[in-house]
């Protein structure tokens, strides 16, 4: 039950939208847990700090206990028969999918992919690394993971060692050039295929159809408005660390949802927080040298982002 698609970041550059439009088409079976990140070996889930383990929990034993597996977001599947379990649900003649945005990042991922899967499609969106960076940096304030201006967080950022589970890498995940070689050492141009965020988007009906025919399924219509996953901003950052030290999102669940959304207006402002251009051009700063790398290795200007 080896995957026939993978879907492998950016972090932060829609593939959950993308997923969900995997999800309706009728020739994909995707996998139960949307990214299983089980082929990023190096990985190592014991050294997880526990502000990632408070928002993003490891799926209880009593998950795999279950005849029919529900869909959840993310965990970090080892056992081999519990990744076979991810695509049980699949009908006969399905094209097989996971979407694990860890395996772009990972060292180890693109070698045992193709060891496992040697005709795997590879699909990669690429967004302009500052806005993916400061889409990054809006969701760990939201939780309360940091406390500081955006700049002051990708300036911490480039200085430490990038550890999935540990480290922010609000400065590391955007850059491209590094992933997308070890990606182009193992996968020939017949199975790898890089979108750009902004253009992807910006035509979604059109660039869907294109990448389902890179994948080889039949073309499905797009329904409904495409959601929007940017994190909301926090009226408090102190206040929200506050909650997630103290567990306290754990009893979301069990608050009415009348009480639920005065709770977001108390904690969240009301409109979106905007980058200024002048900050935008001191972080584009971190990310021009890796931007005029990329643009060789794909054979595109990238002057949308610059």
């Amino acid at each position: 039950m080896n995957p026939d698609i993978f879907l492998i970041g950016a972090a932060k550059a829609g593939t959950t939208a993308i997923a969900n439009w995997m999800s309706e088409n009728p020739n994909i079976a995707l996998s139960k847990i949307k990214e299983p990140n089980y082929f990023s070996t190096d990985i190592d889930v014991n050294n997880f700090s526990s502000e990632f383990n408070a928002i993003s929990p490891r799926l209880p034993k009593s998950y795999w206990l279950k005849d029919r597996l529900e869909f959840v977001h993310q965990d970090f599947v080892q056992d081999r028969n519990h990744y076979a379990r991810l695509f049980e649900h699949a009908r006969p003649g399905q094209k097989l999918a996971e979407c694990s945005t860890s395996y772009f990042w990972s060292r180890n991922a693109a070698e045992e992919v193709k060891r496992v899967c040697p005709n795997g499609k590879i699909s990669i969106i690429l967004r302009n690394p500052v806005d993916r960076a400061w889409s990054h940096y809006r969701m760990a304030r939201k939780y309360g993971l940091v406390s500081g201006s955006f700049l002051e967080e990708l300036e911490k950022d480039f200085s430490t060692e990038s550890l999935w589970g540990k480290s922010h890498n609000f400065y590391h995940l955007s850059l491209y050039s590094e992933s997308l070689k070890r990606w182009m050492q193992h996968f020939d141009a017949d199975l790898l295929r890089v979108d750009i965020y902004e253009v992807f988007f910006n035509s979604p009906q059109k660039s869907w159809n294109d990448v389902c025919e890179f994948w080889g399924v039949e073309r499905s219509p797009i329904f409904g408005e495409i959601k929007n996953h940017e994190s909301q901003d926090p009226k408090s950052p102190v206040l929200n660390r506050l909650i997630l030290r103290l567990e306290l999102k754990r009893l979301k669940i069990l608050l009415p949802k009348r009480v639920q959304g005065f709770l977001k207006k108390v904690l969240f402002k009301d409109e979106s927080e905007q980058l200024s251009s002048d900050n935008r051009k001191k972080a584009m700063k971190y990310f021009i040298d890796d931007i005029q790398e990329l643009e060789s290795l794909v054979g595109r200007s990238l002057s949308l982002w610059t």
